[in-house]
C-alpha cells in the first residue's frame, strides 16, 4: 500500500546566507522540500515521498541524492512514515471539517441558524479566513441528538 514518507537529509554545510539552501530547494522542488537548519547547525532538507515501503523511501532518497552531485556531501539521512514524523514534530491531525453552509445542510436547518448558534455557543466553530469551520463529529452527534428527540 502506497504512503508517504518523510526523509530527513542533514548536509555537510553549515546553515547560512550563502544561497546552498536555494540549491537544495530548486533540487527538491517536486518532493516537497523544506530546509531548515539542524541541531547541529547545518543545513537540513526535508522532503515528502510516497513509497510502499520503508525499503523503498530509503532506496528511492538515496537515488535522489545520486543525481544531486553538485550539493553538499549527506552525513544523515532519517526516513520515518509521514504520520509518526507528523507525532514527533508535535502536529495533531485536523479532524474532518464542515462548512456553515454544509452544516446546514447535514442538520436541515439555515445557514444564518447555523451561524447564530456558532454566536451563542451552542456549536463550536472555528474563524477561517472570513469564514466558519465546524468538526464533523459535533455536528454528526448533534444531528443524532437532534433525531433522538424526535423519536422520544
Amino acid at each position: 500500500m502506497m504512503e508517504y514518507w518523510n526523509v530527513v537529509i542533514e548536509f555537510d554545510h553549515c546553515y547560512a546566507d550563502d544561497g546552498v539552501d536555494e540549491d537544495i530547494l530548486d533540487a527538491f522542488l517536486d518532493w516537497h522540500a523544506a530546509v531548515a537548519q539542524s541541531p547541529s547547525g547545518r543545513l537540513e532538507v526535508t522532503l515528502s515521498l510516497p513509497a510502499e515501503s520503508m525499503r523503498q523511501a530509503c532506496l528511492t532518497a538515496l537515488s535522489l541524492l545520486a543525481d544531486r552531485k553538485s550539493l553538499p556531501e549527506a552525513i544523515q539521512i532519517r526516513v520515518l512514515q509521514s504520520a509518526e514524523f507528523d507525532r514527533l514534530n508535535g502536529f495533531a491531525p485536523v479532524p474532518p471539517m464542515l462548512s456553515v453552509t454544509e452544516a446546514a445542510a447535514v442538520l436541515n436547518i439555515s445557514r444564518q441558524r447555523v451561524l447564530q448558534m456558532i454566536h451563542d455557543h451552542s456549536l463550536h466553530g472555528v474563524k477561517v479566513g472570513n469564514g466558519w469551520a465546524l468538526v464533523r463529529a459535533e455536528i454528526d452527534s448533534l444531528l443524532a441528538a437532534k433525531h433522538n428527540e424526535s423519536i422520544s
